[in-house]
């Protein structure tokens, strides 16, 4: 069972907040150099991202999120379009692998456990949430 947030420590608070640093400063390692892999240029701001393993090819890649139903931020990461899709039977705003050009189902992203973005949603801080996607990267998948 999860404490509440009152029952937790002070010491306890110090400890987490150090180690939500640490996946934090990993995570942006990792992102780094998948960036530099892919030639994904990695976005201010708007766009929140994660690490994902391409269904297709299974190569590692970066992956988007944004708070919109359509993306508004110029530029625009390259791997992001409207892309129609079988499954679907339409086109939609989506992620798709820089190496092999499949989309990556928004289904396997945002609903899935090992998903980047499981039960994630943007909220209006940045910041937060790139340290959420951390932690539940090192934490959770």
């Amino acid at each position: 069972m999860r404490k509440k947030q009152e029952e937790i420590s002070e010491e306890e608070k110090v400890r987490l907040a150090e180690k939500e640093e640490i996946y934090y400063n990993d995570f942006m390692q990792e992102i780094s150099r998948v960036s530099k892999e892919t030639g994904i240029e990695i976005p201010e701001l708007y766009y929140r991202y994660g690490l994902h393993h391409c269904y297709k090819c299974e190569k590692e890649i970066l992956v988007f999120a944004w708070p919109h139903k359509v993306p508004r931020e110029k530029p625009m990461p390259k791997t992001i379009g409207n892309n129609f899709t079988k499954t679907t039977g339409h086109k939609y705003w989506n992620n798709s692998c820089p190496y092999c050009q499949a989309v990556q189902s928004e289904f396997f992203l945002f609903s899935e456990p090992d998903g980047p973005f499981f039960a994630f949603e943007c909220s209006g801080d940045f910041t937060a949430d790139i340290k959420g996607i951390a932690t539940y990267h090192y934490t959770y998948r």
